[in-house]
């Protein structure tokens, strides 16, 4: 993902991007995503993936909390790890 917020869920600056990843999401059992810092707030104009469709999210624990708490309030698993 380019990025994720609230609003928009995650999201991708490709339009072949986000077509292509939509498409392996609809074949998988779960759908995870590994996001380091930089992602979290981003915006980019392509949805991938609304909230209610994440199943987890993996990332640093600097990760912002209030995000991480919408997230699980929306049944998203959250798995924090430690920065290297």
């Amino acid at each position: 993902a380019h990025g994720i917020t609230r609003e928009t869920g995650a999201t991708e600056s490709s339009q072949e991007e986000a077509t292509m990843k939509r498409a392996l999401m609809s074949r998988c059992i779960q759908t995870c995503y590994l996001l380091d810092d930089s992602k979290w707030g981003r915006i980019a104009p392509f949805t991938i993936a609304s909230a209610k469709e994440i199943d987890m999210i993996i990332t640093p624990q600097s990760a912002p909390h209030d995000m991480l708490r919408y997230f699980r309030r929306q049944g998203t698993d959250i798995v924090t790890v430690p920065a290297s």
